[in-house]
C-alpha cells in the first residue's frame, strides 16, 4: 500500500503544479502594458523650452491627448500638432507644442 499512497501524492503534488502554471499564465496574460505609460512620462517630462528627442523600440499611436499600444493607453498632455498615427520617434520642444514623424 506505501506505493499507492506515493502516487497518490505524486498525482496530487502535479494537479496542484499544473493549477498553478495555469494560474501563472492567466496572471501575465492579465498584466498592463507599461510601454504607454513609459512613454507618457517621457513626453510629459519634458522641460519647458527645451528639445527632447524621444526613441521609441517600437511604433506607438499619438492621440490628441494619449498615446496607445496594444490597446493600453496613457494620457499626455495635449500636443500641439500631431500627424499620422504610428510613431517611432518623437522630437518634444515642450508639452505644449511638439513635432512628431512618423517612422513605422
Amino acid at each position: 500500500m506505501p506505493a499507492v499512497d506515493e502516487a497518490l501524492i505524486v498525482l496530487a503534488e502535479v494537479v496542484l503544479l499544473a493549477g498553478l502554471v495555469a494560474l501563472a499564465g492567466r496572471l501575465w496574460l492579465g498584466r498592463p502594458e507599461p510601454y504607454p505609460q513609459l512613454v507618457a512620462k517621457a513626453i510629459n517630462a519634458t522641460a519647458p523650452y527645451a528639445e527632447t528627442l524621444i526613441i521609441l523600440p517600437q511604433p506607438i499611436h499619438v492621440e490628441a491627448g494619449y498615446v496607445s499600444f496594444r490597446g493600453e493607453r496613457a494620457g499626455i498632455a495635449t500636443l500641439a500638432r500631431v500627424e499620422g498615427r504610428a510613431y517611432c520617434w518623437l522630437l518634444v520642444y515642450n508639452t505644449t507644442a511638439a513635432k512628431v514623424a512618423r517612422g513605422g
